[in-house]
């Protein structure tokens, strides 16, 4: 088992064990720019829905403040620190930052919100909007209506397979085994970009 799958395992329990205090703290690292995949720990979280042991509005709920704080987090480090400490001293993955530099020189305040929705890219916008001095009071809502969507959309499709996944016929075992391959298949390419994000930096 590589580092990688170790690591999402960890998360995945710590998540379990702690409930909503761990989501909040998992969210935050991911929002802060640090390798954790919310394509992953996002629909996991909704698994957990399905199965009762949380409910939905409060796992988004916490799961966006996780990702705000993060953000917030990175904003203030790009803006007072500069880019350079950040990429420096940080260990943000240098390639995902010069993304979203560029992005956001292309864009302006629009690439905060539209880079919530890309992953690779999602936890580092908030450094060059930081070192643009973008004021707080459009970043926190342009990151807001980027976050939300992004934590629904992964959380909805996380408890909507763990329902049909019980309510599955006994004999379809075909559909429970490409339900199984797609969370394989998500996990496998977040894995992918992140190894592909530390190699290029």
């Amino acid at each position: 088992m590589n580092m990688e799958s170790v690591l999402l395992q960890r998360l995945t329990s710590f998540v379990v064990s702690s409930g909503m205090p761990g989501l909040f703290v998992t969210m935050a690292l991911e929002g802060a720019g640090l390798p954790i995949p919310s394509e992953v720990v996002l629909p996991f979280a909704g698994i957990m829905v399905s199965s009762k042991l949380l409910a939905f509005w409060p796992v988004v709920l916490w799961a966006s403040l996780g990702q705000l704080a993060g953000a917030l987090l990175t904003y203030g480090l790009g803006k007072y620190g500069g880019a350079f400490w950040v990429s420096g001293h940080g260990r943000l993955g240098k390639a995902a930052l010069a993304s979203a530099e560029r992005w956001f020189d292309h864009h302006g305040e629009l690439a905060v919100f539209v880079c919530r929705l890309l992953p690779g890219v999602r936890g580092v916008i908030s450094v060059p909007a930081g070192f643009a001095r973008m004021p707080w009071n459009r970043f926190l809502p342009y990151s807001l209506a980027g976050i939300i969507p992004w934590t629904v959309a992964l959380v909805l499709a996380g408890a909507k397979f763990g329902e049909l996944w019980r309510k599955a016929p006994g004999w379809s075992v075909a559909f429970r085994a490409a339900g199984l391959a797609g969370i394989v298949a998500v996990a496998c390419f977040a894995v992918w970009q992140l190894l592909r994000l530390r190699s290029s930096s």
